[in-house]
């Protein structure tokens, strides 16, 4: 069996009162303590303020506390639990992605949802369009990101997201010993 840890990031209010630099100094510590013990993988939930109820304390940026512990770590899997869609364009996803799993080696997981913190979508100015509609985005951009990390350039026009022929450098990076960031993808009837 291998076991993840969540990696502290402040969603759970673990860091309520806490000085930023202190609360990301203990969050390298513990990545650097989960490795040490042999788990197998630290985790992120990309979320932007805190649960239950949003409140005036640390919530850090997922990409970006991934990004980090790309470096601060060896040999743990990383990865989203799970990055909402909706809160970036899916190129600059897939390049974010593609990005951190270059920094880390190949440790890289990419977990991607159609997003359901109906406060978070309203504070950073989404809006909250119906699940049907999340969904379905959520397809447009899962084939954008699936494209994005493919050979050659990238093209697709959906409904809801499309991209005009990005060129991908990744095909030197992705061999058969190390192939793409893994892409997990949840998927619901139409007629949603």
């Amino acid at each position: 069996m291998q076991v993840g840890l969540m990696a502290c990031q402040g969603w759970k209010r673990e860091y309520d009162g806490w000085e930023p630099a202190e609360a990301w100094a203990r969050t390298i510590e513990l990545a650097e303590q989960a490795e040490a013990l042999g788990f197998e993988s630290l985790w992120a939930f990309d979320h932007f303020h805190t649960v239950p109820v949003p409140a005036d304390e640390i919530t850090f940026e997922s990409f970006s506390v991934l990004a980090a512990l790309a470096m601060a770590t060896k040999r743990v899997r990383l990865g989203h639990m799970v990055v909402c869609t909706g809160f970036r364009n899916p190129a600059l996803t897939a390049k974010m992605a593609s990005t951190i799993d270059v920094i880390c080696g190949g440790r890289f997981e990419l977990g991607i949802g159609a997003g359901w913190k109906e406060d978070e979508w309203v504070a950073y100015g989404y809006g909250f369009p119906t699940l049907g509609e999340r969904m379905a985005a959520l397809g447009d951009h899962l084939e954008v990101v699936r494209r994005m990390l493919e050979p050659g350039r990238a093209t697709f026009e959906g409904e809801y997201a499309s991209v005009a022929a990005i060129p991908s450098w990744l095909a030197s990076w992705y061999t058969s010993e190390r192939p793409p960031a893994s892409t997990r993808m949840m998927a619901l009837p139409k007629s949603l």
